[in-house]
């Protein structure tokens, strides 16, 4: 079997060539969920950034305590040790225990002691001769097989050091043995030497065990669930024992079923329904936001959404919980479901009632029902409540120049950003502009404000009452898409122009990450169709 090292933001881990899904190999590893991982990275560093400050306040010396659920290759535990080794207790679990040996041979090739669970439980004494001979192991597997060494090296280190290091390697394979070795190379950061035995960057603790009986076992600060497709099976138990004020982060990657193609499957697993329509994305977000909230009120604990991200191949949302029934309360009213116009695309939240409307048409703007029948849908129930958090996304920004990042995950991060704060005219956007410094300074003076960190948005309502009116009317709910509202005979103007006319109209606006050529807006349907008329220009024949 030929093996692949592949390196990801600064982490080594060995994979078995050919790795297509986690049906036909132990070692699965999936590169195109590399900006997921990279998206946790710069969460937990952004937590580590905010506990840390708690920690000199409160002059608290535990670390946050981790965990990766399903391993796989242990890559993303890895990268938590590397980056944080002096502030979090890191635990990777995965049920196969093929793919928890390969772990610890992971934990190795990154100068990383194991704590093997594997068993009985008991701590892996590793000699410097025991650490010599899983070397020897895996040198043996990287070089087994076929005796191809593949050498492959994502956004992480820079071509330079790349070169350097894959010729380091062919040097090595040259000595009497005939072996091809090809790479891949872009990226920012030196790869950990394979010859530094002197280097420890501390201890990852390793678990053989299936995912909800280890999270109803032991307490964790911050839990990561990416499962082989949906991940409600495991919400209860995450929730059962993570800590208050705690971080959930979920990957969700059946997207057949979060993106409609799959009705039956969709209201199986997430309680709801959803069809296709413009923000589409954005829906099937909170859909699997609705299920974690009904989940964490099972215990008795409420959410708050940090963040929701949909690109193509997986739905992600960062919740922190907050326990208390009250709190539970409170989460479990912003479910509601989504009334849609089917003809002109207008929607509304519609918040559940014991008593029976007499008509749900009376809470949409349009009158396209009154010349067709049927012309809504009644979609959900899905999270209502705001999706993003300004003040924890701009942290996460930092941390990815920090982290040095590549230009398009930097441009993720702004996009994000830019679209939490969703600025309004002008003289609004002065006041949200504030430097991300002076805005945590401000922050700690401020205090606590119901119970939470005043974050950056909140900085300018002390300065502006038309800024407070609108951060207490919340984020804009969904998007609209420019090409479906486009004005026949009539060329639509680029993205950035359009958002400029609406802000100059009195609206908020932004650019969206689930659609390159959508624009989130607190702008009325008709509204947006109106400045869109104005900024449009005929089409020249």
């Amino acid at each position: 079997m030929a093996w692949e090292r592949i390196t990801e933001l600064g982490t080594q881990v060995n994979v078995a060539s050919g790795n297509l899904s986690p049906e036909k190999t132990t070692t699965f590893y999936n590169p195109k969920m590399c900006k997921n991982r990279m998206l946790i990275l710069c969460a937990l560093t952004a937590v580590v950034r905010e506990r840390g400050r708690e920690k000199v306040e409160k002059r608290i010396q535990k670390r946050m305590r981790c965990l990766d659920a399903f391993g796989a290759t242990g890559i993303t535990g890895l990268q938590w040790q590397l980056h944080h080794h002096d502030d979090v207790e890191v635990t990777v679990s995965d049920i196969n225990p093929e793919s928890v040996r390969n772990m610890r041979r992971n934990c190795i090739l990154n100068n990383l002691l194991a704590e093997d669970n594997l068993s009985d439980g008991k701590r892996l004494e590793q000699s410097n001769e025991m650490m010599k001979e899983e070397r020897e192991d895996v040198d043996r597997l990287h070089r087994g097989g076929t005796g191809v060494v593949v050498i492959r090296i994502n956004e992480s280190m820079n071509k330079e050091v790349a070169e350097t290091h894959c010729e380091k390697v062919k040097d090595q394979s040259d000595d009497g043995k005939n072996e091809k070795i090809s790479n891949v190379a872009t990226s920012s950061e030196t790869p950990f030497s394979d010859n530094d035995s002197s280097r420890n960057d501390g201890t990852v603790t390793l678990v053989c065990c299936d995912a909800n009986l280890l999270m109803r076992q032991r307490f964790f600060d911050f839990i990561f669930l990416d499962p082989y497709g949906c991940a409600t099976p495991f919400m209860d138990s995450a929730f059962s024992n993570i800590s208050n004020n705690g971080i959930l982060a979920i990957t969700s990657t059946d997207t057949a079923s979060l993106y409609g193609k799959c009705p039956q499957v969709t209201l199986r697993n997430y309680g709801g329904q959803v069809a296709k329509c413009e923000y589409l994305k954005e829906l099937a977000g909170r859909l699997v936001v609705a299920a974690a909230v009904r989940a964490a009120a099972r215990c008795n604990k409420g959410l708050e959404v940090l963040l929701c991200v949909a690109l193509e191949h997986f739905v992600l949302v960062i919740l922190r919980v907050r326990r208390g029934s009250g709190q539970a309360d409170r989460s479990v009213q912003e479910v509601q479901h989504v009334l849609h116009c089917r003809v002109c695309g207008q929607r509304k939240f519609v918040p559940s009632t014991l008593t029976v409307p007499n008509s749900m048409y009376d809470h949409l703007s349009c009158t396209c029902h009154k010349s067709a029948p049927c012309t809504a849908m009644l979609l959900g129930p899905v999270w209502s409540g705001s999706i993003f958090d300004a003040g924890f996304i701009d942290r996460m920004a930092h941390a990815g120049v920090e982290l040095r990042l590549s230009k398009k995950d930097l441009q993720l991060l702004h996009t994000l950003l830019e679209e939490a704060t969703c600025s309004g005219p002008k003289s609004l956007q002065m006041n949200a502009s504030l430097p991300e410094t002076k805005a945590h300074q401000t922050t700690m003076e401020a205090g606590q404000k119901r119970g939470r960190l005043v974050d950056a948005n909140d900085l300018s309502n002390t300065h502006d009452k038309r800024r407070r009116c609108d951060e207490n009317q919340g984020q804009p709910a969904f998007y609209f898409s420019l090409p479906q509202h486009s004005i026949k005979n009539m060329d639509k103007p680029r993205i950035k122009t359009f958002i400029e006319c609406l802000r100059m109209a009195g609206h908020r606006a932004s650019r969206t990450h689930f659609d390159p050529e959508g624009v989130r807006t607190n702008a009325a349907l008709a509204n947006f169709k109106a400045v869109l008329q104005d900024a449009s220009t005929p089409t020249m024949k």
